[in-house]
Parts: structure tokens; C-alpha cells; sequence
């Protein structure tokens, strides 16, 4: 459901950086590892301050290895 919405934000906010978060943590907690990358990397990318973010991003690095 959160990818869903994140996604539905995204199309009308295109490049919203917590929508990103939201859509790589949903995608992250589904094991869509490649796809949670290409979301929060773009989040980061656009907000290099944003930390819940970057939180994200070492999440995600750390169940990848």
C-alpha cells in the first residue's frame, strides 16, 4: 500500500524526495533490493542532508552486503 501511494505522489510530485524514501522502504521491506536502491539513491542524490533517507540507503546496504 505505501509503495502504492508513494508512487501515486510521485506522478503528480515527480522527484519528491520523502515520496522516494517511502517508495525505497516499501521497496526495501519487499526485498526489492534494485529497485530500493534506484528510489533512495535518488532521494539522497536530490536531498544530501535528508537523514531518514540516508538511514534508509544503510538499511538497505546492510541487507545487500
Amino acid at each position: 500500500m505505501a509503495e502504492q501511494q508513494a508512487r501515486e505522489i510521485l506522478r503528480v510530485h515527480p522527484g519528491e524526495v520523502n515520496a522516494l524514501r517511502v517508495l525505497g522502504q516499501s521497496q526495501r521491506l519487499l526485498r526489492k533490493y534494485q529497485e530500493a536502491a534506484v528510489s533512495l539513491e535518488a532521494s539522497v542524490a536530490a536531498a544530501p542532508g535528508f537523514a531518514l533517507a540516508r538511514q534508509e540507503l544503510g538499511l538497505l546496504y546492510a541487507a545487500t552486503g
